[in-house]
């Protein structure tokens, strides 16, 4: 099953990366700036954030609601499940990145309904909105590839060498962050 996770993992942190990237240069209002740039923390093309919340929509996908009632009604409750899990696990990277580290990665603070500006109920939406398509759209072909993967060993090596590979950037990254603040607050 770790495999598993750690190919969801994987694929939800290239897709998020990409996601992100596209909404930046083409999505963005208008009154903010639309260009090219890195949505992330890390260099490479890739954001756990993303990955993380993947892995939480597989796992939501794989539990049975049947508890609830009709179809109709469990899709209703999971869908909710999934928009608050990403919901939190945005809000749980802000509080990490943006509050703590003091790195801008979003600001909702101009938006309706914002909690400390990490996160606001249109993003939420958004979230919801991906959810349903995650579940309908990507979910059955990702617990296949996942599946399969999950028995081949060279696959499982190239999934271990792209998780070590963002390991070693992530701690590239926070040791270039810790120089780059080291030197500004000897300023």
């Amino acid at each position: 099953m770790a495999i598993k996770f750690a190919f969801v993992f994987c694929v939800g942190s290239i897709f998020g990366w990409l996601l992100e990237t596209l909404y930046r240069r083409f999505f963005k209002p208008a009154s903010e700036e639309r260009r090219w740039v890195n949505p992330g923390f890390l260099t490479g093309p890739y954001l756990p954030m993303y990955g993380i919340g993947m892995c939480a929509l597989y796992l939501l996908s794989l539990i049975d609601f049947s508890f609830v009632g009709g179809r109709f009604a469990q899709r209703l409750v999971m869908f909710c499940f999934m928009a608050v899990a990403l919901t939190v696990t945005e809000y749980v990277t802000g509080v990490i990145f943006i509050k703590r580290m003091g790195i801008p990665m979003w600001d909702y603070h101009g938006m309706w309904g914002n909690f400390r500006g990490l996160i606001c109920p249109l993003f939420s939406c958004f979230w919801t909105v991906l959810s349903v398509v995650y579940y309908y759209l990507v979910h059955p072909h990702l617990n296949y590839a996942a599946e399969a993967l999950s028995h081949s060993l060279p696959a499982t090596a190239i999934l271990a060498m792209f998780c070590a590979v963002m390991l070693a950037d992530f701690a590239h990254s926070a040791a270039a962050f810790g120089r780059k603040k080291h030197c500004v607050g000897n300023r």
